[in-house]
């Protein structure tokens, strides 16, 4: 895609970019961010997917540095404060992504549960996962989904959201 058209000492020069395209003389971004999501030309969320893990990656690379000042209950609050609500943040829009980027963020939450646990790469994190009650990714997204849709059927959302949702009574 075409992204702009430099001009350096009179002459033109074109310049390639997949972040970006030029529509009529106009610079359009191929992502968009709304509401802090990240989304591609093709609606796939791949962009929003790494950013999360990017960001989160260096978190956790950060977190390893003072790992063994702090003790386990520390660890998790980090955790969540600063992984869990990172990916956590609009995941209901992650439904139907992808696997292997649901694969991506579950990799990031298995090497925050080794961070918590001062685990090797190696080692299994399926018990641990489990020991601290953490959800696999994708359970976590349906789980969030089934909560939104609890409260909006008993009325514990803004109006905006429950005038989005048609409940249908039974016969």
């Amino acid at each position: 895609a075409v992204v702009s058209t430099q001009s350096t000492g009179g002459q033109s020069m074109t310049v390639q970019s997949p972040r970006s395209a030029e529509i009529f003389g106009e610079q359009v971004s191929k992502i968009a961010r709304n509401l802090g999501v990240i989304f591609d030309e093709q609606l796939t969320l791949n962009s929003d997917v790494s950013h999360k893990v990017k960001g989160c990656i260096g978190y956790l690379h950060n977190f390893w540095r003072i790992g063994d000042k702090l003790d386990e209950n520390s660890k998790i609050r980090m955790v969540n404060m600063f992984i869990h609500s990172k990916l956590d943040f609009c995941n209901s829009v992650l439904k139907g992504v992808n696997a292997s980027e649901i694969k991506r963020l579950q990799r990031v939450r298995n090497s925050a549960v080794r961070y918590i646990h001062n685990g090797k790469k190696c080692k299994g994190v399926t018990a641990l996962r489990k020991r601290l009650h953490f959800l696999p990714m994708s359970e976590r997204i349906t789980y969030k989904l089934c909560l939104l849709m609890y409260n909006i059927a008993n009325g514990h959302v803004p109006k905006y959201l429950k005038e989005l949702i048609l409940m249908k009574q039974p016969h």
